[in-house]
């Protein structure tokens, strides 16, 4: 889905609005559900399917249950860097094996796991169809007709970088041989 100027402008100014921070304030509610080897309460009705259960939450009389898809989000961004390195892993693999089309294919979608992984650290969670910026840890948006998880994905990558959340994002926390890029 390409976006025209008003789009890209409307999308830009929607996802200024996620917290690093609200990621931030929330992993430690994670970190207590390792032991159980589970990231998300059983009770977390975005567990299974859901970009179903926040489009049914997000309806006419419904309300979306923030603290719960919060979590979520913060719980995808470790989910996804761990499924980005493997299929990383696997694209080089497959490279080694002689097969240069599984190669491609699986580097790609360890470049969109990488891409998710990094947007949900930010509080964008990309889902399906209904998208999610976390902008406290109780308190989110849905983003709706922002495209699939592909097309979504890449421009919410371009235009999250572009904001100061994401150029700090950038800046500061990737940091080789502990030096910030900044």
């Amino acid at each position: 889905m390409t976006l025209n100027t008003k789009g890209r402008i409307q999308l830009k100014q929607k996802l200024a609005k996620a917290s690093r921070s609200a990621i931030r304030d929330v992993m430690p509610q994670l970190m207590k559900r390792w032991k159980t080897r589970s990231w998300l309460s059983r009770r977390n009705p975005y567990r299974k399917d859901s970009d179903k259960q926040i489009r049914i939450d997000d309806g006419p009389g419904q309300k979306l249950r923030h603290a719960s898809l919060s979590e979520y989000v913060a719980a995808s961004a470790v989910t996804h860097c761990f499924d980005g390195w493997s299929f990383l892993g696997r694209a080089l693999e497959a490279e080694m094996a002689g097969d240069p089309d599984t190669a491609r294919h699986l580097g790609y979608y360890a470049e969109l796991r990488a891409a998710m992984s990094v947007l949900a650290s930010g509080g964008i969670g990309v889902l399906n169809r209904h998208h999610v910026v976390v902008e406290k840890p109780a308190k989110c948006h849905v983003l709706k007709n922002a495209g699939g998880t592909h097309e979504f994905a890449w421009n919410a990558l371009d235009l999250w970088a572009d904001t100061q959340e994401g150029r700090d994002a950038v800046l500061f926390s990737i940091r080789p041989s502990r030096v910030p890029l900044s």
